[in-house]
C-alpha cells in the first residue's frame, strides 16, 4: 500500500508504506523442523514422522480418477469423488474463490511397520490454506474387510499428509465413525494425503501419538508456540488418561518444563484426540535464537490401564529470529499470534521507500477499520494509534484485520491474525474424587479459604488455570503443578501416585491437630496459591449401638458372642452371633445377624445367615470367619447339637458350612454342602479365604471315638470349592493337637498359619505354603526365645508380605517374613501396659499401605478388657485410640476408604462403629 505525501521539503517521490508491526510479519522468517527419536522403528510404527528412509514419498502416483470444482469462498461447498470421498469446505474457510482439484493416487510403499491401505489423494492448487477455526473436512469411506485382510487395527486408522519441507508424513486429526464405516480428517492446507494403520496386536496396545504442525507453522522467537498432537488409545475399552509435553532449549541437558497437554476445547471442529499446549512467548527469546539454540520437545502418553506410549516422541524446531528489530517496535507487542482476550495497540508509520527510513514524528491514522472472521475489534484511534482487542477464545481461531486510509481502496492493508488461547494468570484449587473429577472449589489465587479434614483421612486436590478473562486455559495435574507442605510435617504426607494421576492426594494420618498450609504453584512458579487446612482430631462414632436382633418375646438373657467384618474398600459386611432367651434357656432364638454398610448409602440390615429356636446350635463354637471374592462376601460358620453343659455333645459333631451373599435376591446362598462330612469329630477353629474368585477353607479336626472330644487323632485340613463340591488340598498339616488356624492368599497361592501343642505342652506357631503338591513350612517355627509359647491371633498378607499377630504368654507380638526369617515389627511386647495381658488382636492395612493393629488388653487384676487401635510408623506402634466403654473381648475391624470400621460386642449386645 502506498500513499503520496505532499511536502515541500521532499524533492523526490516518497512512497509511504503502512506497516502493521506484529510478530512474524515477513515471509522470509522461516523456521524449519527436524525429527529424531530414541527408537526410530517405534516412531515408524506409530506413524509419527516417516521420512525418506522409511517410505518413498514419490510413489503416490495418479491412477486416473480426478474431480475439479470451483468453490466460492463466501459459500463453501462439497466436492465428491465417487462414493469413497467427500471434501467439505465451510463458508469463509477459503480467503478467495478457488478452483479445487482432487486426484486419486496409487498405492504407497508398505515396507514400513505403519502400513498404507485404501487410497491416497492429491489436492491442488498446492499450498491452498483453510481457516484454522473452520478447516475443511475430508470424509473417506473405508473397507473394513481390506483392513482385516492386511491384519491392521481398525481403530488405528489415521490420515497423514506429506510435508514437503521435512520430507515426512505428518498425522492429521482423524475421527472414525464405525457405524457408517467412514473417517473424517481435518485439512488445513493442500498437499498429498494417504491413509495408514498399524498392524493388529494382542493385549493392551500402547497409546498412538502423532505430532502435528505447530501454530504458527514457521515459529520464531518472542512469540507463543501452540504445540498440537493427535493422541489415541486404539483398544476397544481404552482411553487416554494423561499426555505429557516436555520442552527445553537445546542448551539444557534435561527437559526444564513438564506440562500436561489438554484436549483442545473447540469441540465443534477439534477431534477428541487432539491435545494441545501453548508455550508462552517468554520462554524462547530472540537472545536464545542469537545463541543458536533450538526448541526441543518430547511427548508421552498413558492409557487407562497405566500403559505408557512405547517410545517418547522427540522433535526439535529451529526457531527464526524475531523479524523486526526492537527499535522498530514502538508501542507494539510484536505478536502476530494474539493471546486470547488481550489488547494490542498498533501504529501506522510512514517510511521513505528510497532510504528505507522512517519519517520521525509522522503517523497516519486509518479512517476505516474492519475485523474479519470475528477475531476481534479495532477502535478508531486518536493520535496514539489504533487499538485492537482480540476476541477471547480458548481454542485456535484465525481471521484478518483490514485497514483503509483516505477512503481509498488502493490505500489499504490486510493483516492476518491467529488467535491463540491465553496464558494462565490465576489459579483455582479444587477438591476432587479419587478419579480427578472436581467436587468442590476450595480457593482462588486472590480468595483463599480454609478447609478442614480429619486425621487419618485422604483428600484429593487439583489446580485449574485461568486467563485474564476467566477462560479455563489448563487443568493442571501433578505433571505441571508443584505442591509442597511445611517441612515440619504437620500436614502429613503429600503423594503423587503415578504419571497417569490427575490428582494430588494428601494423607493426614499423623498430622498434628491445628492449622497448616498446602502450597501449590504452576511449574514456572510465577503463580502460587496457598490453601489453609485445619486438621481435626478423629472420633470413635457409633453407627449403630446396643443392638441384638435375635428377637425373642420376654427375653431375659442376651448373648452377642462372636463378630466378624470384611470389606472390599467401599462396602463392609458385618456378621454377629446373636442369642436371646426367656428364663428357660431353651425358650430362645439364635441367629447369625448380618449387615451391610456402604459409604454412599449407609447401613442396611440383611437377612440372617441361619436362624434357630429351641436347642442351641450356634453357641458351641464362638467363631466366625469372612472373606471377599471381589464384591461378594463369604461366611464360614458352624452348627452343633444341644449343649448339655459338660463339654460333651450328644450327637458328636460340629458341622461346618459356608454361604455367600447374593445381592440380586438379597439372600445368603449355600456354597456346597457340609464341609467336614468325612469326620465323626469336632473342630474349634476354622477360617475362609478366596483367591479372588473361589473360596478355600482351613479347619482343625479332632476324631471323636469316645464321648469326650479329645483323642490322639488330630488334623489341620484344607479344602477348596470347585463349583460343586469341597475338595481336599493335600494331607493334614500336622498330627499334633491344633488350637487355631487361619488361611490367606497371596495372589493365587494359599498359606496357612496354625498353632499346635507339642508333647511337652509348648504352643508352637507355624506358617505353611501350598506348592501345588504339598504343604511346606515357611521359615520354620517362629523363634520366640526366651519365651516358649506363641498363641496365634491373626495372619494377613499385605502386598506380598506375610504378617502374624500373636501373644507370647500374654505379650502382644507382630512378625513379618523377610524371605528367610521371621522378624519382629516393633518390640516383642506391644502391650499398651507392659504388665497387662493380650489374648486377641487383628491386623489390617489401609488404602495408603499403613498397617493397623487392634487388640483387647486386660490389665492385671481386672476382668474388663480395654480395646486399642494403633498403626505402625516404621517400627513404632502409634496409638490411635483406646476404649473401655464396652466390656467385651470381641473386637474386629476393616477399612472403608481411609477409615476403620469396627464390629464390637459387650458379650450381650453389639455395636457397629467407625473411627473418623
Amino acid at each position: 500500500m502506498t500513499i503520496k505525501l505532499v511536502e515541500t521539503k521532499i524533492r523526490s517521490r516518497v512512497i509511504i508504506t503502512i506497516l502493521l508491526l506484529t510478530m512474524a510479519f515477513l515471509q522470509f522468517c522461516i523456521g524449519t523442523e527436524s525429527t529424531k527419536s530414541k527408537e526410530k522403528d517405534n516412531l515408524s510404527l506409530l506413524g509419527l514422522f516417516i521420512g525418506k528412509n522409511d517410505q518413498n514419498s514419490s510413489i503416490l502416483v495418479s491412477d486416473g480418477t480426478t474431480v475439479t470444482s470451483m468453490i466460492k469462498s463466501i459459500e463453501g461447498g462439497t466436492i465428491q469423488l465417487g462414493k469413497e470421498l467427500s471434501f467439505v469446505i465451510p463458508p469463509n474457510s477459503l480467503d478467495k474463490d478457488t478452483e479445487i482439484t482432487i486426484e486419486k493416487t496409487g498405492k504407497a510403499d508398505s515396507n514400513s511397520q505403519f502400513k498404507f491401505f485404501g487410497q491416497g489423494y492429491k489436492f491442488s492448487p498446492p499450498g491452498t490454506q483453510f481457516a484454522m477455526d473452520k478447516p475443511a473436512s475430508l470424509v473417506v469411506t473405508y473397507d473394513s474387510s481390506k483392513i482385516s485382510e492386511q491384519n491392521l487395527n481398525l481403530r488405528s486408522q489415521q490420515m497423514f499428509y506429506f510435508d514437503e519441507a521435512s520430507k515426512s508424513y505428518i498425522g492429521v486429526p482423524t475421527s472414525i465413525d464405525y457405524a457408517k464405516g467412514s473417517l473424517v480428517a481435518q485439512v488445513e492446507h493442500f498437499t498429498s494425503y494417504a491413509l495408514f494403520a498399524v498392524p493388529s496386536a494382542t493385549g493392551n496396545n500402547s497409546p498412538l501419538i502423532s505430532i502435528q504442525s505447530p501454530v504458527p507453522t514457521q515459529i520464531h522467537a518472542d512469540a507463543p508456540i501452540y504445540i498440537r498432537a493427535d493422541v489415541r488409545d486404539i483398544d476397544l475399552d481404552g482411553s487416554i488418561i494423561a499426555v505429557k509435553l516436555s520442552y527445553k532449549k537445546s542448551t539444557s541437558a534435561t527437559y526444564t518444563n513438564e506440562v500436561a497437554m489438554q484436549p483442545e476445547n473447540n469441540v465443534s471442529i477439534s477431534p477428541t484426540s487432539r491435545y494441545v499446549y501453548l508455550i508462552p512467548s517468554t520462554f524462547y527469546t530472540n537472545a536464545d535464537k542469537l545463541a543458536g539454540t533450538t526448541l526441543d520437545i518430547k511427548i508421552e502418553a498413558w492409557d487407562n490401564k497405566s500403559l505408557k506410549s512405547s517410545s517418547p516422541i522427540v522433535t526439535n524446531y529451529t526457531v527464526n529470529r524475531n523479524c523486526l528489530p526492537n527499535t522498530l517496535r514502538t508501542n507494539l507487542t510484536g505478536i502476530q499470534n494474539i493471546n486470547a482476550g488481550f489488547q494490542r495497540n498498533m501504529l501506522l508509520s510512514c517510511r521513505n521507500e528510497d532510504t528505507n527510513s522512517y519519517l520521525t514524528g509522522q503517523y497516519i491514522v486509518p479512517e476505516v477499520v474492519h475485523a474479519i472472521n470475528n477475531v476481534g475489534k479495532l477502535d478508531k484511534p486518536g493520535s496514539a494509534g489504533t487499538l485492537f482487542t482480540a476476541t477471547k477464545s480458548d481454542y485456535v481461531s484465525s481471521g484478518k484485520v483490514e485497514l483503509r486510509l483516505l477512503s481509498s481502496v488502493t490505500n489499504s492493508v490486510t493483516q492476518d491474525f491467529t488467535i491463540l488461547p491465553g496464558n494462565v494468570q490465576t489459579l483455582s484449587i479444587y477438591e476432587t474424587d479419587s478419579f480427578g473429577n472436581k467436587t468442590a472449589l476450595l480457593s482462588k489465587t486472590d480468595e483463599p479459604q480454609t478447609i478442614s479434614m480429619k486425621e487419618g483421612n485422604v483428600k484429593y486436590f487439583a489446580l485449574e488455570g485461568h486467563d485474564g478473562y476467566g477462560n479455563i486455559v489448563t487443568y493442571f495435574p501433578w505433571l505441571n503443578a508443584d505442591w509442597n507442605v511445611p517441612t515440619n510435617g504437620d500436614l502429613g504426607t503429600l503423594d503423587r501416585d503415578t504419571p497417569i494421576s490427575l490428582v494430588v492426594n494428601l494423607y493426614t494420618l499423623d498430622a498434628k491437630v491445628g492449622f497448616s498450609n498446602l502450597v501449590a504453584s504452576i511449574a514456572e512458579g510465577a503463580i502460587q496459591l496457598t490453601q489453609t487446612i485445619q486438621i481435626l482430631s478423629r472420633q470413635l462414632i457409633d453407627i449403630r449401638s446396643n443392638f441384638n436382633d435375635a428377637t425373642y418375646p420376654g427375653a431375659e438373657t442376651f448373648f452377642s458372642s462372636a463378630a466378624s467384618i470384611t470389606s472390599d474398600g467401599d462396602t463392609a459386611y458385618f456378621v454377629f452371633n446373636h442369642f436371646q432367651s426367656a428364663a428357660n434357656a431353651f425358650n430362645n432364638k439364635e441367629q447369625l445377624s448380618t449387615y451391610k454398610f456402604n459409604r454412599s448409602s449407609g447401613l442396611s440390615t440383611l437377612p440372617p445367615i441361619v436362624s434357630f429356636t429351641g436347642q442351641w446350635q450356634l453357641q458351641a463354637v464362638l467363631n466366625l470367619s469372612m472373606a471377599m471374592a471381589g464384591p461378594i462376601p463369604y461366611v464360614l460358620y458352624s452348627t452343633a447339637p444341644t449343649y448339655s453343659g459338660d463339654v460333651s455333645y450328644s450327637n458328636g459333631n460340629i458341622k461346618l458350612y459356608a454361604k455367600k451373599y447374593d445381592s440380586s435376591s438379597n439372600t445368603w446362598l449355600p456354597v456346597g454342602s457340609i464341609i467336614n462330612s468325612e469326620l465323626n469329630g469336632l473342630n474349634y477353629s476354622y477360617s475362609i479365604a478366596t483367591n479372588g474368585t473361589d473360596p478355600w477353607v482351613a479347619y482343625t479336626a479332632f476324631q471323636a471315638t469316645e464321648s469326650e472330644p479329645y483323642s490322639s487323632n488330630y488334623a489341620v485340613l484344607v479344602k477348596r470349592f470347585n463349583g460343586a463340591n469341597w475338595i481336599p488340598v493335600g494331607s493334614t498339616l500336622t498330627n499334633n493337637f491344633p488350637t487355631k488356624v487361619i488361611i490367606q492368599f497371596d495372589g493365587s497361592t494359599p498359606y496357612v498359619a496354625y498353632n499346635e501343642l507339642d508333647t511337652l505342652g509348648k504352643t508352637k506357631l507355624y506358617v505353611k505354603k501350598w506348592n501345588g503338591v504339598s504343604w511346606n513350612t515357611v521359615g520354620g517355627e517362629l523363634n520366640l526365645a526366651p519365651t516358649t509359647h506363641a498363641s496365634l491371633h491373626d495372619f494377613k498378607i499385605f502386598s506380598g508380605k506375610l504378617y502374624l499377630s500373636f501373644d507370647s504368654s500374654g505379650k502382644l507380638n507382630v512378625k513379618t517374613f523377610d524371605g528367610t526369617n521371621w522378624l519382629s515389627v516393633g518390640s516383642s511386647n506391644l502391650n499398651f501396659t507392659s504388665s497387662a495381658n493380650v489374648y486377641t488382636s487383628n491386623l489390617e492395612i489401609n488404602p495408603k499401605g499403613t498397617i493397623y493393629l487392634g487388640w483387647s488388653e486386660t490389665p492385671t487384676g481386672s476382668s474388663s478388657p480395654i480395646k486399642y487401635l494403633g498403626h505402625f510408623v516404621g517400627p513404632n506402634l502409634k496409638l490411635d485410640f483406646s476404649d473401655n466403654s464396652l466390656n467385651g473381648y470381641v473386637f474386629d475391624f476393616s477399612f472403608i476408604g481411609a477409615n476403620p470400621y469396627i464390629a464390637q460386642t459387650n458379650s450381650g449386645r453389639s455395636w457397629i462403629r467407625k473411627y473418623e
